[in-house]
């Protein structure tokens, strides 16, 4: 059973902070390229969200990818 974190009363994966995303692409061995394709974005989104100077965000289907990423499902 997959259990996520959840934002309080939304119902929706818990954000993560850009360098939450790094760490954890780079914990899993993955370039941009393939972390990526496997949630189904161009390199230059993801990187964008790793880099703390960027205002863009994962969006909330993007969040659920990454989770699911991260506990190996996908």
């Amino acid at each position: 059973m997959l259990v996520m974190a959840r934002e309080k009363g939304r119902g929706a994966p818990r954000g993560l902070a850009p360098g939450e995303i790094r760490a954890l692409r780079e914990s899993l061995g993955l370039t941009i390229e393939q972390a990526a394709d496997k949630v189904g974005v161009r390199p230059r989104t993801w990187h964008a969200w790793e880099l703390a100077s960027q205002e863009r965000r994962p969006s909330r289907s993007h969040l659920l990818l990454i989770h699911l990423l991260k506990a190996g499902k996908i």
